[in-house]
């Protein structure tokens, strides 16, 4: 992290963010353009699971760099 003064770190805030919000944007590389979308999403101890179709854009893009 960048700003150590604003990295959070304490689990039961995140989790008080991860509680109130309702989407998460996941940024992801297409080629050398970063793109960047916003998905539904759950979360249940300590896990985040994304809404995602078996296949599509996000899926290709993952599929050529994971990172």
């Amino acid at each position: 992290m960048r700003r150590k003064d604003r990295e959070i770190t304490d689990r039961a805030e995140i989790e008080a963010i991860l509680k109130k919000a309702l989407v998460c944007r996941i940024g992801l590389a297409d080629g050398g353009e970063p793109y960047i979308v916003p998905l539904s999403f759950g979360y249940e101890d300590g896990a985040v699971y994304l809404h995602s179709a078996v296949e599509g854009k996000k899926i290709a893009m993952l599929q050529k760099n994971s990172r």
